[in-house]
Protein backbone atom coordinates (compact mmCIF):
# COMPACT_ATOMS: atom_id res chain seq x y z
CA UNK A 1 0.00 0.00 0.00
CA UNK A 2 2.86 2.46 0.57
CA UNK A 3 4.25 1.69 -2.45
CA UNK A 4 1.23 3.14 -4.18
CA UNK A 5 0.23 6.22 -1.75
CA UNK A 6 -2.71 4.11 -0.62
CA UNK A 7 -3.88 3.14 2.90
CA UNK A 8 -6.34 0.44 4.40
CA UNK A 9 -7.88 -0.76 7.21
CA UNK A 10 -10.08 -3.31 8.21
CA UNK A 11 -13.39 -2.84 9.64
CA UNK A 12 -15.18 -6.00 11.42
CA UNK A 13 -19.18 -6.02 11.59
CA UNK A 14 -21.24 -8.25 12.93
CA UNK A 15 -24.28 -9.07 10.50
CA UNK A 16 -26.83 -6.60 12.43
CA UNK A 17 -28.83 -3.65 10.85
CA UNK A 18 -26.99 -1.15 13.03
CA UNK A 19 -23.98 -2.05 12.81
CA UNK A 20 -23.81 -2.21 8.84
CA UNK A 21 -25.61 0.80 8.63
CA UNK A 22 -22.53 2.50 10.65
CA UNK A 23 -20.83 0.85 8.24
CA UNK A 24 -22.36 2.34 5.21
CA UNK A 25 -22.88 6.02 7.25
CA UNK A 26 -18.84 5.40 6.94
CA UNK A 27 -18.35 5.17 4.27
CA UNK A 28 -20.25 7.45 2.58
CA UNK A 29 -18.92 10.21 5.12
CA UNK A 30 -15.41 9.29 4.45
CA UNK A 31 -15.71 8.96 0.42
CA UNK A 32 -14.04 5.21 0.91
CA UNK A 33 -14.38 3.16 -2.23
CA UNK A 34 -13.60 -0.56 -1.46
CA UNK A 35 -11.64 -2.48 -4.06
CA UNK A 36 -14.04 -4.53 -6.08
CA UNK A 37 -12.36 -7.24 -8.24
CA UNK A 38 -15.67 -8.74 -9.88
CA UNK A 39 -19.56 -8.26 -9.78
CA UNK A 40 -21.45 -11.65 -10.60
CA UNK A 41 -25.17 -11.95 -11.09
CA UNK A 42 -26.46 -14.19 -8.57
CA UNK A 43 -26.72 -16.78 -11.13
CA UNK A 44 -23.17 -16.74 -11.28
CA UNK A 45 -22.76 -17.56 -7.57
CA UNK A 46 -21.18 -20.92 -8.16
CA UNK A 47 -18.15 -18.62 -10.41
CA UNK A 48 -17.73 -16.31 -7.66
CA UNK A 49 -17.41 -19.00 -4.95
CA UNK A 50 -14.59 -20.81 -7.26
CA UNK A 51 -12.82 -17.73 -7.88
CA UNK A 52 -12.88 -16.62 -3.83
CA UNK A 53 -12.31 -20.03 -2.74
CA UNK A 54 -8.88 -20.17 -5.27
CA UNK A 55 -7.64 -17.36 -4.05
CA UNK A 56 -7.66 -15.38 -7.73
CA UNK A 57 -9.44 -12.22 -6.29
CA UNK A 58 -7.72 -8.66 -6.51
CA UNK A 59 -10.23 -7.32 -4.37
CA UNK A 60 -14.12 -7.47 -3.01
CA UNK A 61 -16.17 -10.11 -5.08
CA UNK A 62 -19.51 -9.07 -4.85
CA UNK A 63 -22.78 -10.95 -5.67
CA UNK A 64 -25.35 -8.21 -7.41
CA UNK A 65 -29.24 -9.34 -6.40
CA UNK A 66 -31.98 -7.57 -8.43
CA UNK A 67 -35.36 -7.78 -8.15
Amino acid sequence: ADKYGVHYHFIFVESNGAQLQEVADLFSKLEIKPSIDTVYPFEGVNSALDKVANGRSRGKTVLSFKK
